[in-house]
């Protein structure tokens, strides 16, 4: 993996705290799991969800595109090893905790529930009065 580049270590490390809470391979975990669940409601969205011809509201749309790019920033900011290179950049499974690793499982849970709950929403609106 390459470094990033000076001016973006400047960046985040204005941005990150004095003292990092976050090791590289939690923050590898998490981004992993932010991009899987952006990625499977961009195929919601785009495959599965029945649009009615209303209008979403800008304010909705904007406050969607700031979370969805913030959300990632945060999280690198709060890590260790990406403003700081004496942490390095390496993952390392062992490094994850148990009760992290009960939170992925909980977090494919809940993400496949949410999946067959917009299923079934798109399911309602397929009828003849949707």
């Amino acid at each position: 993996m390459t470094a990033p580049s000076e001016t973006l270590q400047r960046g985040l490390a204005m941005l990150t705290p004095v003292k990092p809470q976050f090791t590289w391979s939690t923050t590898i975990l998490a981004l992993s799991l932010i991009s899987f669940h952006v990625i499977r409601r961009l195929w919601e969205t785009l495959c599965i969800s029945v649009y009615s011809d209303t209008t979403m509201n800008i304010f909705h749309y904007g406050v969607g595109l700031i979370h969805y790019t913030i959300l990632p920033l945060t999280i690198i900011c709060e890590s260790k090893g990406i403003a700081d290179n004496r942490y390095g950049l390496i993952f390392a499974s062992s490094a994850i905790s148990s009760v992290q690793w009960v939170g992925v499982a909980l977090f494919f849970l809940c993400n496949r529930q949410q999946h067959l709950i917009a299923r079934e929403l798109a399911a309602l609106r397929k009828g003849p009065d949707g």
